[in-house]
């Protein structure tokens, strides 16, 4: 057994039989799962560690809506997936990257190097043209980082934690009654000040919720907080992005890695 884990995603494409196509052409295995009566057809396709990822036709009713009376959305609430992180062995970079951008159509973002306690950490996002799909793959040297150890743990690669996007962040992470969110230490929202020049008011805001805060050179922001890992290596969180801004909250990684060392130690 290893705990929690992701074996599956899925996609919404335009045309699920297409994309199929391309990706046996490409020589990547296609898996079509055995249907009942009346049951759709959902073909998925295997990423470079095994995963399969199912290719949902975009603009069908919601396959959720078959099984599930669905209620209105509160404020607050999850909106849907904001990016999936996923931990890998160096070696399996090139393959990955390969991958998502010859079979999903996905473009690099800018590469990040983060600062984990034990080690860099090297971070990379794919994202598809209109910003629906955020794909960061993140790779270390150092079997001690928390992506180290997730490798490990894994033996070779899996999703190291989803971002939810949420509406307020604020008001999410005060309705998660019981969850257990990652403490974030109290120089950082002293540094946050100093760097970003926020009030006492926005910090208290901020530092009331665990959140943590970043922006772009527009003055767009991002807003999010962390869970505790799960068995000390998945996690989720949760975000709030001003319109404009596309980046992950890399200037806080530091922050939460460190948070997160604190938090196993206990």
């Amino acid at each position: 057994m290893t705990g929690p884990t992701v074996c599956a995603m899925a996609l919404l494409v335009d045309d699920p039989a297409r994309l199929a196509a391309r990706a046996r052409a490409l020589l990547c295995s296609v898996w079509h799962e055995k249907r009942g009566a009346g049951e759709r057809d959902i073909p998925a396709i295997r990423a470079p560690d095994g995963m399969l990822l199912h290719l949902v036709q975009a603009g069908a009713a919601p396959i959720w809506q078959d099984d599930f009376h669905l209620l209105p959305t509160p404020p607050g609430a999850v909106l849907g997936v904001d990016h999936v992180a996923q931990a890998l062995s160096p070696e399996l970079i090139e393959g990955f990257a390969l991958f998502y951008r010859a079979v999903l159509g996905l473009a690099a973002d800018a590469p990040w190097e983060l600062p984990d306690p034990f080690g860099i950490v090297r971070s990379r996002a794919w994202v598809s043209a209109d910003g629906a799909v955020r794909l960061p793959l993140n790779v270390s040297e150092s079997s001690r980082t928390g992506t180290g150890r997730f490798v490990s743990a894994y033996a070779g690669a899996g999703v190291h934690h989803i971002a939810f996007a949420v509406r307020d962040a604020a008001a999410a992470v005060a309705g998660m009654a019981g969850a257990p969110l990652l403490e974030i230490a109290e120089n950082y929202y002293e540094d946050l000040g100093a760097r970003l020049d926020l009030d006492e008011a926005g910090l208290e805001a901020l530092r009331a919720h665990h959140l943590l805060y970043d922006q772009d050179g527009s003055g767009a922001g991002f807003r999010h907080a962390y869970t505790l890992p799960f068995e000390e290596r998945f996690f989720f969180e949760f975000v709030e992005r001003d319109t404009g801004y596309a980046g992950f909250g890399a200037a806080n990684a530091g922050a939460r890695m460190a948070a997160q060392r604190r938090g196993a130690r206990r």
